[in-house]
């Protein structure tokens, strides 16, 4: 398993939750897997519960990534960005 850096920038519910977080793991999805351990319920109802809902973007060392792409590995040193997409008029 790879250390893999996660930093946060996203809405759940009625807060934001920024966070730089450490985790050790083998793909995006297993990432995602310790944020729903580490904040429960809100994240898995807002944000993801198997699935990347929409609204939120992942971004793998400066490499957009899609709900598809939930699979793709990670590597010491990676850093995956989960944010709230922006939209805007």
């Amino acid at each position: 398993m790879a250390k893999c850096r996660v930093k946060l920038y996203i809405v759940v519910g009625e807060r934001i939750i920024k966070s730089d977080d450490e985790c050790k793991a083998k793909a995006v999805r297993d990432v995602l897997e310790h944020l729903r351990r580490r904040l429960g319920a809100d994240f898995e109802r807002d944000v993801y519960d198997g699935v990347l809902k929409d609204g939120y973007a992942l971004v793998l060392n400066r490499t957009p990534l899609t709900a598809e792409q939930l699979d793709t590995p990670v590597n010491d040193g990676d850093t995956l960005f989960l944010f709230t997409a922006l939209t805007g008029g």
